[in-house]
C-alpha cells in the first residue's frame, strides 16, 4: 500500500515534470528537424554552435537539482524562510554564469566555433547563429530557478502550463522565420536563433508575472551562512558534475565534428530521437528526488529508502519500453530526414546504439541526479563522471580518432560507452544507502 501511495505521488508530480520536459526538448528537436530542410550545413553547424548552450543548460541543471532538493527538504520541515534564501542564492549565480556564456557567445562566436569544428563553412554559420542566440542565456537566468521553485513547491502544473507556452512560440516563430511564412523572408539559422530569443524572453514574462501575482519566492530574506555552506557543499558538486559531464560531451561532439558533416548532421538528427525517448526517465527522476526531499527533510530514513527502490524499478522499466519505442520508431524517423547517403548509413547504426543506451541511462541518471541528490551524496556523480567521461570516452576517443585514425562510427561507439560503463558503478553505490541524509538538520533555519 505505501509503494502504491508512492507510486501516485509519483505520477501525480512526474507526470506534469515529463511534459514539461518534453516540451523543452521539443524545442531542441522542432529546431533540428526544421534545419534538417534547409540544408546539412545548416544543420550541422546549429547543432555544433548549441555546445555552449548544452554545457549551460547542464549548469542549470545541477544548479537546479540542488535548488530544488534543498528547497524540498525545508518545505518539508515547514520552514519556508530557508528555502526563500536558497532561491535567492541560486539566482544570484545563475545570473553569473549566464552572463559570462552570454558575453563568449555574443563577442566571440566564430571563436568558439572553432574549438568544435574546423570546417570554414560550419565556423562561419554556426556564429551567425551563436551571436544571436547568446542573448537567450541571459533571459533564461531567473526562469530557470523559478520553475524549480515551482516544482519545489509542487506546483509543477503551473511550470508545465510555462514551458507548454514557450515552446508553442518557439516552434511558430521556427516555421516561420526558417520557411518565409506570413509575408517574411526567409532567415535560415538567424531566425533559428530569433526564435529562440523571442521565446525564452516569454517565458521570464510569464514568470515575472507568476511570481508578482503568487508571490511564492521572496527575494528580500536574511542571510544565513549556514544553510548558504550547506547549500553549496551539496549543490557545487552537482554543478561541478554539470561542468565535468557537459565539458566531456562538448569535447566528444569536438572530436565528432572533424570527423566530416555527415557524421555530425547524424550524430545531431539520432541524438535528438535519444533525448525524447529519456525524456520519461529523467522526468521520473526529478519528480522522485523532490519527493523523497520531502520525506528525508521529515527525518523518515526508513520511507524514503522503500520509496527510492521503488522510483529505481519504474524508472528500470520505463527505460526499457521508450528504447522499444524508440527502435519501432526508426522507420517514420528516417523517412522525414534529408541526409546524403553516408550520413543516412551513419544515422541508422548511430541510432540503435542510442536506442538501447536509453536503458543505461535510465538507472545512471535515476540514481546519480535523482536518489542520490535527493539526499546529498552529490561528490559521487562528480567522482564517476570524471573518471569515465574524461579518463575513458574523451581520452580513447581521441585516441581513436586522431591517432588510430578509426572510422567515425567506431569513434561514435568508443565515446557512448559511458552509460554501460557507469551503470555497475551506481547501482553498487545505491546499496550502500551513503543517499539516506536528512539535509536540514546540520545548521536550523533562517
Amino acid at each position: 500500500m505505501k509503494d502504491k501511495s508512492f507510486l501516485k505521488a509519483l505520477t501525480y508530480i512526474a507526470l506534469p515534470i515529463i511534459l514539461q520536459n518534453l516540451m523543452s526538448t521539443a524545442v531542441g528537436t522542432a529546431d533540428t528537424f526544421m534545419l534538417n530542410f534547409v540544408g546539412q550545413t545548416e544543420l550541422s553547424a546549429v547543432s555544433l554552435a548549441n555546445q555552449p548552450q548544452f554545457v549551460l543548460s547542464l549548469f542549470y541543471m545541477g544548479l537546479t537539482s540542488g535548488t530544488g532538493i534543498m528547497m524540498a527538504q525545508y518545505l518539508g520541515k515547514g520552514d519556508k524562510q530557508a528555502a526563500n534564501f536558497i532561491f535567492r542564492f541560486a539566482l544570484n549565480l545563475t545570473l553569473m554564469v549566464s552572463a559570462v556564456f552570454a558575453l563568449l557567445a555574443i563577442c566571440l562566436p566564430q571563436l568558439v566555433m572553432r574549438i568544435f569544428t574546423n570546417e570554414a563553412a560550419l565556423i562561419q554559420t554556426g556564429g551567425v547563429y551563436l551571436r544571436v542566440v547568446g542573448v537567450s542565456f541571459l533571459l533564461s537566468a531567473f526562469s530557470q530557478v523559478y520553475l524549480v521553485a515551482l516544482k519545489a513547491n509542487q506546483r509543477v502544473r503551473k511550470s508545465l502550463l510555462i514551458s507548454t507556452i514557450t515552446l508553442l512560440v518557439n516552434v511558430a516563430l521556427n516555421a516561420v522565420f526558417i520557411f518565409g511564412l506570413l509575408g517574411i523572408s526567409r532567415m535560415g539559422v538567424t531566425g533559428v536563433a530569433i526564435a529562440t530569443v523571442v521565446s525564452r524572453l516569454i517565458e521570464l514574462v510569464l514568470c515575472l508575472i507568476d511570481r508578482s501575482k503568487t508571490k511564492l519566492v521572496s527575494l528580500s530574506v536574511r542571510r544565513n551562512d549556514g544553510i548558504r555552506r550547506d547549500y553549496l557543499r551539496m549543490t557545487c558538486p552537482i554543478m561541478a558534475q554539470g561542468f565535468v559531464w557537459g565539458g566531456a560531451m562538448a569535447t566528444l561532439s569536438a572530436i565528432m565534428g572533424r570527423m566530416g558533416s555527415d557524421a555530425v548532421a547524424a550524430n545531431s538528427l539520432a541524438a535528438v530521437v535519444q533525448n525524447i525517448a529519456t525524456v520519461a526517465s529523467f522526468g521520473l527522476a526529478e519528480g522522485g528526488s523532490i519527493l523523497l526531499g520531502h520525506t528525508l527533510g521529515r527525518g523518515d530514513l526508513t520511507g524514503a529508502k522503500r520509496d527510492a527502490g521503488t522510483l529505481l524499478r519504474v524508472s528500470v522499466t520505463v527505460g526499457v519500453v521508450c528504447c522499444a519505442l524508440m527502435l519501432l520508431a526508426e522507420g517514420p524517423a528516417t523517412s522525414v530526414l534529408n541526409l546524403t547517403e553516408q550520413a543516412l548509413g551513419y544515422f541508422h547504426v548511430m541510432y540503435k546504439i542510442l536506442s538501447v543506451n536509453v536503458i543505461f541511462a535510465a538507472i545512471t541518471y535515476t540514481t546519480l541526479n535523482g536518489i542520490f541528490t535527493s539526499g546529498g551524496d552529490t561528490k559521487f556523480g562528480l567522482y564517476v563522471d570524471a573518471a569515465v567521461m574524461w579518463g575513458f570516452c574523451v581520452f580513447l576517443g581521441g585516441i581513436a580518432a586522431f591517432v588510430l585514425k578509426l572510422p567515425p562510427l567506431a569513434v561514435f561507439v568508443i565515446v557512448n560507452l559511458d552509460e554501460f560503463i557507469k551503470t555497475p558503478v551506481v547501482l553498487i553505490r545505491y546499496t550502500k544507502n551513503k543517499w539516506l541524509n536528512n539535509l536540514t538538520e546540520s545548521e536550523g533555519s533562517v
